[in-house]
């Protein structure tokens, strides 16, 4: 005969070990396939491919066709992106190139008003990017980073410096705002 102790605490681990059997496990949509998110094991052959980096000058002139040819108000930065090759992302307030690592956001502010932000990958250095964008005019230190009037224009365009690497390529975020 079995103590009378033992019989909550088998009892208790009996029905642990069957909550843990019965539970069913959560049904998900399945996972989108990304380069951060590959199939596994499975040859490269039919992983998803990763939109290409674009050089620096590239980046420039999709910030003319799509921000720059969009302002003062930002009007047309929807319309400008389609004409480039852009699509909405899912989800996300975002346009990107299905072919490029490059996206363009509309935001709000700072303070009145909107800003086009685009983020892109380059293999260029951030030297070389830098360059790339003093084109547009001279850099300046402000509170919001280093700054320029785009193109002799009233808007102001920041550069927001390298962010995270990702293999070979850089990410930068650069904005564009109509000046307040």
């Amino acid at each position: 005969m079995r103590p009378l102790h033992a019989v909550p605490v088998a009892l208790m681990l009996s029905m642990a070990l069957s909550a843990c059997q019965l539970s069913k496990p959560r049904v998900d949509a399945p996972p989108i396939l990304t380069p951060a998110n590959p199939v596994s094991g499975a040859p490269a052959a039919v992983q998803p491919a990763s939109p290409a980096p674009v050089a620096a000058s590239r980046a420039v002139a999709l910030l003319d066709a799509v921000c720059g040819a969009s302002l003062p108000n930002f009007g047309t930065v929807d319309a400008a992106a389609r004409a480039s090759g852009f699509a909405a992302a899912t989800g996300a307030n975002t346009l990107r190139s299905a072919s490029e690592e490059v996206s363009f956001r509309l935001q709000d502010g700072p303070g009145d008003g909107k800003t086009c932000a685009m983020t892109f990958a380059s293999a260029d250095g951030p030297d070389a990017v830098k360059t790339a964008f003093a084109s547009l005019g001279a850099f300046k230190e402000t509170p919001l980073g280093l700054a320029t009037k785009y193109r002799g224009r009233a808007a102001i365009f920041i550069y927001d410096g390298p962010g995270q690497q990702v293999g070979g390529a850089q990410y930068y975020t650069v904005r564009l705002l109509s000046e307040r």
